[in-house]
């Protein structure tokens, strides 16, 4: 797909911007990205939830998916045809059992980076082992990203010849990697003093796991600061689904019966009683590097999805968006942006270091400084997180 799009000075304050060089209407796509690095969320990995190691695409059929979540064994869904997923396309790597979609993924991720990171999964001993179960001791649902993102740009990198790397530091250096904002006095929430002692658990152990002379550098205490505030501050979630993919093209059939969409009413309300709708996607996190040049707006012309079901990102316009128009998103979840101002900007200076000058903001600035109450809760999970594990 052709881009459209171009990357400029959005303002003085704002540094660069994503700009359309043609006119977009609403539905239209705006920009179609992969990312430069995927991966899947620890708890939502053990918990059961089955997606390819690289491409994040579903590996339960939309019936075994809707099983699991609605605990139902037997449910059985019609019009199999309309199943993204084919389990015969299905590939394990030979040294570590680790699954993928496709041969392709699975060629792709060895190339990349899987040739350093394929271990036994199951060695307590093994330093990614140690790794990951550290983090999930310090990082508790909800999930923002996971340390094994760190790694896998860590063996990216180990495994590249010297002209890729040095295209793959370029490229990380165009992401926002302050813990600071020095011009507007404010830290990040979580890559302050407060979480020092977990930062440096992790620090020590990705250390510990690349000792690669060449990557040596990236374990000093800056370096490995600037590295985690890239993923803390531009990782974009990712969530996929092969049940809601299923219903999705159930929904195009031009006369769908009144039977399927009966059960699939039954299949909501039964995954809400057991598992919570808001926990049906296979879930992780992406640097994308084209998508991280758009600012932010509380009223985006612009919403992320993943329409291909897997860690391919789409930008659609939400409304119409002439040439020259920056083209903005909202960092914040839809139920965030629902919130007063006070308490949207509470999220944008913790998490991206900003305060919001868009036009909803701007509108709103005489609201009074009071905080959404779903803040407190917040706050308590951001903290339960990461305290404890020190």
């Amino acid at each position: 797909m052709e881009d459209f799009t171009e990357e400029r000075q959005s303002g003085p304050r704002k540094g660069n911007g994503l700009f359309a060089r043609k006119k977009f209407e609403k539905g239209d796509v705006v920009l179609h990205e992969k990312p430069l690095v995927c991966c899947q969320f620890a708890y939502n990995e053990d918990c059961g939830y089955r997606a390819c190691e690289y491409c994040l695409s579903p590996l339960e059929t939309a019936q075994e998916n809707a099983q699991r979540l609605s605990g139902i064994p037997a449910l059985a869904l019609p019009h199999p045809e309309l199943d993204p997923v084919n389990p015969k396309n299905f590939q394990s790597c030979p040294g570590c059992a680790v699954m993928y979609c496709s041969v392709s993924c699975m060629d792709e991720a060895a190339r990349r980076y899987h040739r350093t990171l394929c271990h036994n999964p199951h060695d307590p001993a093994h330093p990614l082992n140690i790794l990951r179960n550290a983090w999930k001791e310090i990082h508790f649902p909800p999930e923002s990203f996971n340390i094994m993102i760190m790694a896998k740009v860590a063996a990216m990198y180990q495994q590249a010849d010297a002209k890729d790397r040095e295209e793959l530091l370029r490229t990380l250096n165009r992401f926002e990697s302050d813990a600071v904002n020095a011009d507007e006095g404010i830290a990040h929430k979580v890559l302050g003093e407060q979480f020092k002692v977990q930062l440096d658990a992790m620090r020590v152990l990705l250390a510990s796991a690349f000792k690669d002379e060449a990557i040596k550098s990236w374990w000093s205490a800056s370096n490995f600061l600037s590295l985690f505030a890239i993923f803390a501050r531009n990782a974009q979630g990712i969530g996929t689904s092969s049940f809601g993919m299923w219903q999705k093209n159930v929904n195009h059939l031009p006369n769908a019966d009144k039977e399927t969409t009966e059960l699939i009413t039954a299949v909501y309300v039964a995954i809400e009683d057991r598992t919570g709708e808001e926990f049906m996607d296979n879930e992780g996190s992406a640097l994308f590097v084209r998508q991280r040049a758009c600012n932010h707006s509380c009223q985006p012309n612009t919403q992320v999805n993943f329409l291909s079901n897997d860690f391919t990102l789409t930008l659609t316009a939400t409304q119409p968006i002439n040439p020259g128009d920056e083209i903005v998103i909202s960092y914040l979840s839809e139920c965030q942006l629902e919130r007063s101002r006070h308490s949207r900007q509470k999220v944008l200076r913790e998490h991206y270091l900003f305060h919001c000058t868009c036009p909803k903001c701007q509108a709103e600035s005489s609201q009074a400084d009071v905080t959404s109450g779903e803040d407190e809760w917040e706050d308590e999970d951001d903290e339960e997180a990461m305290e404890e594990g020190g």
